[in-house]
């Protein structure tokens, strides 16, 4: 997620791009990572939760010690 202060939001906090980047993980070898938009609907059809127990619990953490409405 694309935050209003130009940062990054994942399941490990916030990242610049520049932070982000060298963090994606994949079993080939990638020449170019492009920094998309995505809507909601996309996400949900193409993310699955499965095997991200570790992920979530991060994310609600960072919600509840966020403060209200932080990333709104």
């Amino acid at each position: 997620v694309k935050l209003p202060n130009g940062k990054y939001l994942d399941s490990n906090g916030e990242h610049t791009k520049e932070e982000l980047l060298p963090m994606a993980m994949f079993s080939n070898n990638i020449e170019k990572i492009k920094i998309v938009p995505i809507d909601e609907e996309i996400a949900l059809n193409t993310f699955s939760c499965q095997d991200q127990e570790k992920d979530i619990e991060n994310v609600m953490a960072q919600i509840k010690n966020s403060g209200k409405n932080k990333y709104l």
